[in-house]
């Protein structure tokens, strides 16, 4: 929705439906996670604001990263009763 419409003079915000933000995913490769959203606007609201819409760049990532190493190591050690 436009902020127009919204009687605002700021950007938009992505929340008139929710069906933007409720359709966002991530898939997570092997050395790699991609954010995507399964609402039909998706790759139209990509386009036009590019892909950190998702929150995330290489910046952002960093503590991101750090942080599921840390868990992905605790449930190992879990696992392997360490």
């Amino acid at each position: 929705m436009t902020a127009e419409r919204k009687g605002r003079t700021s950007p938009i915000d992505l929340k008139d439906t929710g069906d933007f933000h409720r359709g966002i995913d991530s898939l997570v490769g092997r050395d790699n996670i991609n954010f995507g959203s399964s609402d039909a606007k998706a790759g139209l609201i990509e386009q036009n604001t590019g892909p950190d819409i998702f929150g995330l760049n290489e910046k952002s990532l960093v503590p991101v990263i750090a942080e599921a190493g840390e868990i992905f190591m605790q449930k190992v050690k879990t696992k392997l009763q360490l």
